[in-house]
């Protein structure tokens, strides 16, 4: 599962057909609009309350607001960020790092390069 930790937003997401695959219970939530990086405005009215999400062995309890999001299967934004307490983030390693449970946590993104860099002269 590609998951994007993304503290612009203000909730976590996740891809309907993920949920559905995963045979993840979604319910009806309060309407709520997400305007999404590319300016489009999406309309979120379910969620998937209490999902246990395992990352580097350790566990997390989350609510995953279904949105017809492309891309990242799960966005981890400020609502799960917010529960970890102090998070050091080092964009150019890819790497999160906090304490959970009593357990200082480094969590590692993939290297990817999707295109190539611009050099100015």
């Amino acid at each position: 599962m590609e998951v994007l930790v993304d503290g612009g937003s203000t909730h976590n997401f996740l891809q309907e057909r993920v949920a559905l695959h995963l045979g993840i219970p979604i319910t009806a939530s309060s309407n709520f609009t997400v305007m999404i990086g590319n300016g489009e405005v999406l309309h979120c009215s379910s969620v998937c309350a209490d999902v246990e999400l395992a990352l580097d062995g350790h566990q997390f309890l989350l609510d995953l607001f279904v949105l017809p999001i492309k891309g990242a299967n799960l966005v981890l934004g400020a609502q799960w960020l917010s529960t970890l307490g102090p998070v050091l983030m080092d964009c150019k390693a890819l790497t999160l790092s906090f304490t959970w449970q009593g357990n200082s946590l480094i969590l590692r993104g993939k290297q990817r390069q999707l295109v190539e860099p611009i050099h100015f002269h």
